[in-house]
């Protein structure tokens, strides 16, 4: 009897508690974000969208979880997680040693490098760096050379054929000069036009001389023009951390780029917005803006920015994840959620509306 009495009050007890979990609603997690494009964006109606958003609301679908967004102001969400004011935080934040000792995140949703945000220069991208090179790649020695080379076979042209009756080098010395000094030209450029010509067997030998000549001449101009023009492609490049190095850089206060642009040692100007520091681009006030290459690709394929063009670091990387509360118990749930996401083809059309086409790199 006694052992019945015990199995009528565990039963009820087990009725009670299941009727009290039908009746007390789930929590929902409290969702902070700030505005961070393309990450997060909010509307004039009030409402949220973005990359992380769309990221966040595929989630919580797939795991069941519900929530509210509230906003939050990005210099406080920090301590709004460590504090358990908000579960979740949806922004910008890198993975950081730094951020991890106070917080918790999410398996990583994005691996990116950096990127870097340059005027575009329409007529010839490096013409600075092209004139400044050309005396230490011999440019000006060549065409030095091929002055010289051009007058003294004028001279030698006109001798030559000063005293051939019908020639095309007679007549008073200035106006006879002049038309060896046309033809001097036109056979060292390779273009003989034929308008004029030696007929002396002198002025013809000279003629032979000079063609070869010429020959060697271009070919040495142009080979080192082409090495002038190669240096200054290869001094205003950017491929990795380092090259940036040249150029005076600003980055936002607080990112991931701030963070590796000051580990390597690298001085950079620090901004509160995006605009603002493209603008200083735009007016020459500084010469790149690095960011991570999702936030350069949105803002560059914007009309606003279409004038500048970008550059990618490949020896960086930015990890991107959800910051959550520390012991946030539904973290497992939004892991799973991430991985399930990631390994969805449908999550490459998501990236694609809002970074837009890929951008050209080209420098």
């Amino acid at each position: 009897m006694k052992s019945l009495s015990i199995a009528l009050l565990f039963a009820l007890g087990l009725v009670s508690t299941a009727v009290a979990d039908l009746e007390s609603p789930a929590t929902k997690l409290r969702v902070g974000a700030y505005e961070y494009p393309p990450y997060v964006l909010k509307d004039e109606n009030g409402s949220w969208d973005g990359l992380a958003v769309d990221l966040w609301r595929l989630i919580s679908a797939r795991q069941n979880i519900e929530y509210e967004l509230v906003t939050v102001a990005p210099e406080s969400a920090i301590k709004d997680l460590q504090q358990g004011k908000i579960d979740v935080l949806l922004g910008r934040l890198d993975v950081s040693a730094e951020l991890d000792r106070l917080i918790d995140f999410s398996h990583p949703f994005l691996v990116e490098p950096l990127g870097a945000a340059f005027e575009k220069r329409t007529l010839f991208p490096h013409w600075t760096e092209f004139v400044q090179g050309l005396p230490s790649h011999g440019v000006y020695s060549v065409i030095l050379v091929g002055l010289i080379g051009l007058v003294v076979f004028a001279i030698l042209f006109w001798i030559a054929e000063r005293g051939r009756e019908n020639s095309h080098f007679d007549g008073h010395p200035i106006q006879a000069i002049g038309s060896a000094l046309w033809f001097s030209a036109v056979t060292m450029t390779t273009v003989g036009y034929g308008d004029k010509t030696p007929l002396t067997p002198m002025g013809r030998a000279l003629a032979l001389v000079w063609m070869f000549a010429g020959i060697l001449l271009i070919s040495g101009f142009t080979a080192t023009v082409a090495s002038s023009v190669s240096a200054a492609r290869t001094a205003t490049a950017v491929f990795q951390l380092s090259d940036i190095a040249r150029f005076q850089t600003g980055v936002l206060r607080g990112s991931s780029a701030e963070i590796q642009l000051r580990n390597a040692g690298i001085p950079s100007e620090l901004f509160t917005s995006i605009d603002v520091a493209l603008d200083a681009v735009e007016q020459d006030k500084i010469h790149a803006f690095v960011s991570d290459m999702v936030t350069i690709r949105y803002e560059l394929n914007r009309p606003k920015w279409r004038g500048l063009r970008a550059a990618v670091m490949h020896d960086t990387s930015t990890r991107m994840a959800i910051p959550v509360r520390p012991g946030l118990p539904e973290l497992e749930l939004i892991n799973v959620g991430v991985l399930e996401v990631m390994e969805d083809p449908a999550w490459q059309g998501v990236l694609r509306r809002w970074t837009g086409l890929p951008l050209s790199l080209t420098m």
